[in-house]
């Protein structure tokens, strides 16, 4: 400690209440040295605070910085991927729609060839029917000429005329 003077240590002077005087000066400046020493440990201390402050804000803004790049990239792939699901839905819609023309068309067309079909099949029951009839009719006139020319065979045979036994004929 800084003595006052010369080299000579002070006398102790008492104060009034009986604590001495230089004792506290020499507290007081050691206190003062004590807080100058924890005031430079502190401005040590918040420096290190402050530096590793600024690295993580610095690490901080990059990883930001990084992210919103990502983001945006991520951002622009979705558009695109939304892009072509668009684009093939719409395909895929267009698709459908050309597939429901053609069905209906070929449902169409199927019911005219099944209409056509029943109409074709009635003229030919018709048609078989009518030869049927023919066939049937013509058998009959056939059984008749049969039987006709079995009478006139017999005619023959017993040496008649068949002109006198038929006059129409």
């Amino acid at each position: 400690m800084a003595s006052l003077g010369t080299n000579k240590q002070p006398t102790p002077v008492d104060s009034p209440d009986g604590v001495n005087v230089f004792a506290q000066l020499e507290q007081k400046e050691k206190d003062l040295m004590l807080a100058a020493e924890l005031g430079k440990a502190l401005l040590e201390k918040n420096k290190e605070l402050q530096a590793k402050q600024d690295l993580m804000q610095s690490q901080f803004s990059q990883s930001i910085e990084v992210l919103q790049q990502e983001r945006h990239a991520l951002e622009r792939k979705l558009a695109t991927v939304e892009g072509e699901h668009e684009s093939h839905l719409e395909e895929l819609c267009s698709e459908i729609d050309r597939l429901q023309d053609g069905l209906a068309r070929h449902q169409i067309s199927n019911k005219k060839t099944e209409q056509e079909k029943e109409e074709y099949i009635g003229e030919l029951l018709q048609h078989n029917q009518r030869i049927g009839m023919e066939l049937k009719q013509t058998t009959e006139e056939k059984e008749e000429l049969v039987a006709h020319i079995g009478s006139l065979e017999n005619q023959v045979r017993a040496g008649m005329s068949p002109i006198t036994l038929n006059p129409h004929l």
